[in-house]
């Protein structure tokens, strides 16, 4: 994310300055320094700012305990949480299922692990892997299927019953699940469970636009003590305990003392931010949806790392874009359908994707943050036209 502010020892013409939405798409905080520094002073003391110093150590005792039963892995990033998880899980054979409809993460994992994607369709109201199409094409496929990557799409915690299927359909192909969550830390399912035991691996992200952020770093979580102790490994460039390199070989995916401090101090806050979120999209969602947008079907509570939404048409989708860019509301339009982009569109795909089109075409999403005001939710709202012509109250400021 662009910052207003140059930093020191660059000028303004190096750095041109370009002027700022009234509403950022997203404008991520961090903790102040003083509550880093009340955890990263334990490292300050040690000397000690990589390679499980004692912030890190901390973290993930404070992770397992706040997920509750589970292995944590703080890693360098999401991305290569992924990477590590994949090639802690993955079977023989040279194919991972994942959704088209995703962030290019995902994929770009899988292939630098050697593997390709086949990409699949979602479903058109939760907008996840469908969990009897994927079992019909894990039987298609069979062996050159080496691993299933499905996503918490946009980080809503998937109904229970079509995650429940996704480890049912893995388990009868004997194929591993890993999970991609990004946004979905914090996330809760429908019996109040925190999103964290999908798959044989769940992945988490904690980067600077996710709502539990830190600036760079992600999270992998298994119920697996083995399978947390090869990602380990791998994550330290496949050292054994004696430092010998290992078979198969890793990569430096460590998470530093400086960002598990940050994520320590995130963790003391987050409960109150994601009530937050969640009021505030509530409200959002309340007020377009009398604009003629649509949501993806949520059984669970989502932690809102921004909210998204269908428009009635492309038309309409075309017509919020310039509406709030005029508004100075800053608008995206997530996902772009990987299978269309150039790095993979020679990609095999498993069916004809259309239902990832249709959302493709009509997606948008708004802005949300931690300390999003009642005059940026009515601003927001204001830049939703309605393709109904219906118009609503703005929300009273709290």
């Amino acid at each position: 994310m662009r910052s207003s502010i140059p930093c020191k020892g660059v000028t303004a013409r190096s750095q041109p300055q370009q002027a700022l939405p009234k509403v950022r798409f997203q404008r991520p905080a961090l903790p102040s320094a003083e509550n880093i520094e009340r955890y990263f002073g334990a490292s300050r003391e040690t000397r000690w700012f990589a390679n499980e110093g004692p912030c890190l150590i901390l973290l993930r005792s404070r992770l397992e305990s706040y997920l509750g039963g589970v292995h944590c892995l703080p890693t360098s990033s999401a991305t290569s949480a992924l990477m590590v998880a994949l090639r802690a899980v993955c079977r023989p054979g040279n194919e991972v299922l994942l959704p088209s409809y995703t962030f290019v993460a995902t994929a770009a994992a899988v292939r630098w692990c050697g593997l390709e994607p086949v990409f699949l369709d979602v479903d058109a109201d939760h907008w996840h892997l469908d969990p009897e199409h994927l079992a019909d094409v894990l039987q298609q496929r069979g062996s050159a299927v080496s691993a299933v990557m499905a996503c918490s799409t946009f980080g809503c915690p998937p109904p229970v019953a079509v995650s429940e299927g996704w480890r049912e359909a893995c388990k009868a192909a004997n194929v591993p699940l890993v999970v991609d969550s990004a946004a979905g830390f914090g996330a809760v399912d429908e019996h109040g469970h925190a999103l964290g035991r999908q798959g044989d691996v769940e992945v988490f992200s904690f980067h600077a636009t996710k709502p539990f952020a830190v600036g760079e770093g992600g999270l992998a979580v298994t119920t697996d003590a083995t399978v947390v102790e090869r990602m380990r490994r791998l994550a330290n460039f496949g050292l054994d305990e004696r430092r010998t390199p290992q078979d198969p070989v890793g990569i430096n995916a460590k998470m530093s003392e400086i960002h598990a401090a940050t994520a320590l101090a995130v963790l003391d806050e987050f409960a109150d931010k994601i009530a937050g979120r969640r009021r505030r999209a509530g409200e959002m969602v309340q007020r377009l949806s009398t604009c003629g947008f649509t949501f993806q079907a949520m059984t669970g509570d989502a932690v809102w790392q921004f909210v998204p939404a269908l428009a009635e048409s492309p038309c309409h989708k075309r017509a919020t874009l310039s509406s709030g860019s005029a508004a100075g509301v800053e608008l995206r339009d997530y996902h772009v359908p990987l299978h269309t982009t150039p790095a993979f569109i020679a990609c095999a795909r498993a069916d004809t994707l259309s239902v990832t089109a249709d959302l493709s075409a009509r997606s948008v999403s708004f802005p949300m943050a931690d300390d999003l005001t009642a005059d940026d939710v009515n601003l927001i709202l204001s830049a939703a036209p309605s393709s109904r012509a219906r118009r609503s109250a703005v929300v009273k400021p709290r």
